[in-house]
């Protein structure tokens, strides 16, 4: 007989969804329901403290990533309603904005890459020229931690009405990416990008009965989910199921192609900020780094069918790893697949079988909070350049706030109940991992300011075999150093009104 998960309360998500609530990300006992705080009115809504205003006309202008770019975000545009239901709650936002303040909302859309590309170009051109290009700016993240220690963005915490303690500001990533007390780039409910792209582990809930394994989601409640308990659910499971060698019709235990999900999930990032200084601290070399090196070690080679890995170039179906993932899990045979929430609506809803969803396991239960990697290769964040005149940045941050509050009254909850949690996730443990998840957000500032794309080289050492990683920290530490030392100069210069 399958063992039941005890019952407990559910949460409730209703039209205000709550998925970006602050609040604990350690997992516990599930909440009978979930609370932002926040400015609210009395019919429920979230409310910007913000002056009543009109602008008379003038015209707002907001420059993103163009809609057909690699990586654009879909909920900012809202020209018309168009049936979709998330570009039609962008337009209703949209148009409540223009109406609120009496202006014309425009994007400026560029067309670019996730990073490096034009849209980087644009904004370093425009630095020097010191133009007037924009009220607010949705660069790539990578794009703005480059950028952030030239000057070219002003710190939101000094425009005015730009409150991010406000639930509709994501207060774990936030955190994850301020310097030194400075957030020159931040997310909000405008944005999804993050959100979509944050590796999450889904499991095959037929496989689990089949087995008779409980599900993993008590693991999370009793804050008992850590990477030792999910190598035990995997390690003896894989096996050869007919005969002729390792194949996509095999069982294994995960199916990933990205191991430094697991290292984020333990709380190790290639560089992180000090909560007590602000500063960007390198990785150090630490019992936990050298043990969580050996526990997935473990997992990739230790047993033949424990893990599939589809980066290696012989595992690819017609050149895609999206086509791959979809192939081998489809097969009904894999117990968990490590990849991006947003699979959901790319293929796991057109599974055969019952999908649950959880977090990546914790370090041990010592760990406090469960940690996501956020999608950093394709996240935008919002921004106010530098070049907005003094004499604007009150009207930018009146606009600004308010837009991201009435993201999160109109277009979050359809994001949430239309696209995932009502559409999607198929049991309502899996609405509240779905929320867990995207309240454990972080980014890795290493991978998002290049000083040495440290997860990236211990996951290039895994897969070459290295089994440890002793000799890579030795030759690149103090070059990494380095790298954080010219940054945090910068940032010092600017606090100064200086630039390096």
């Amino acid at each position: 007989m399958k063992k039941h998960i005890k019952a407990i309360a559910l949460v409730l998500f209703a039209a205000t969804v709550t998925a970006v609530a602050a609040g604990c990300r350690s997992g516990g006992e599930k909440p009978a329901s979930t609370t932002d705080g926040g400015s609210r009115g009395t019919d429920g809504e979230y409310r910007a403290n913000i002056p009543d205003v009109r602008f008379d006309g003038e015209e707002f202008t907001v420059m993103c990533r163009s809609r057909n770019s690699s990586n654009g975000e879909f909920a900012i545009f809202g020209e018309e309603p168009t049936g979709v239901p998330i570009e039609n709650a962008a337009y209703e936002r949209n148009a409540k904005i223009e109406d609120m303040f009496g202006i014309k909302l425009t994007v400026s859309e560029i067309e670019t890459t996730r990073s490096n590309g034009a849209f980087y170009n644009r904004l370093v051109e425009n630095h020097s020229a010191g133009d007037f290009i924009t009220d607010i700016c949705i660069p790539g993240i990578i794009d703005a931690a480059v950028l952030s220690g030239d000057g070219v963005f002003r710190d939101l915490n000094s425009v005015p009405y730009v409150d991010l303690s406000q639930p509709w500001w994501q207060q774990s990533i936030n955190e994850s990416i301020s310097l030194l007390g400075h957030q020159y780039f931040a997310i909000n409910d405008m944005l999804f990008n993050d959100k979509n792209d944050s590796y999450v582990l889904f499991f095959n809930k037929s496989l689990f009965d089949d087995e008779k394994i409980a599900y993993p989601y008590q693991y999370v409640y009793d804050n008992t989910w850590t990477f030792d308990r999910f190598y035990s659910l995997i390690k003896d499971y894989g096996r050869d199921l007919d005969a002729d060698g390792k194949d996509f019709d095999d069982a294994y235990g995960v199916l990933y192609n990205l191991s430094d999900t697991y290292f984020v999930g333990a709380g190790i990032m290639g560089a992180s900020v000090d909560s007590k200084t602000g500063l960007p601290v390198p990785l150090e070399m630490t019992e936990r780094l050298v043990n969580m090196y050996g526990k997935v070690y473990s997992l990739i080679y230790d047993g033949e069918y424990t893990a599939f890995d589809i980066s290696k170039q012989d595992a690819v179906v017609n050149g895609s790893a999206l086509n791959t993932y979809r192939t081998v899990f489809s097969n009904g045979k894999v117990l968990f697949m490590n990849y991006c929430l947003y699979a959901y609506a790319m293929f796991v809803n057109d599974m055969s079988f019952d999908v649950g969803v959880v977090p990546f396991p914790k370090y041990d239960e010592h760990q406090e909070n469960y940690y996501i990697r956020a999608g950093y290769l394709g996240s935008t964040v919002v921004s106010v350049l530098s070049t907005v005149p003094d004499d604007s940045t009150e009207r930018v941050g009146i606009i600004l706030e308010a837009m991201a509050a009435e993201s999160k009254n109109i277009v979050t909850p359809v994001y949430y109940n239309k696209l995932l949690t009502n559409r999607y996730a198929q049991d309502d443990d899996s609405k509240y991992m779905i929320d867990l998840i995207i309240r454990s957000e972080v980014i890795d500032l290493d991978q998002i300011f290049r000083w040495g794309n440290v997860l990236t080289a211990i996951q290039k050492e895994l897969h070459r075999g290295s089994e440890s990683i002793g000799s890579y920290y030795d030759a690149t530490k103090d070059m990494i150093r380095k790298k954080i030392d010219g940054t945090i100069q910068k940032y010092r210069a600017l606090e100064e009104g200086a630039t390096v």
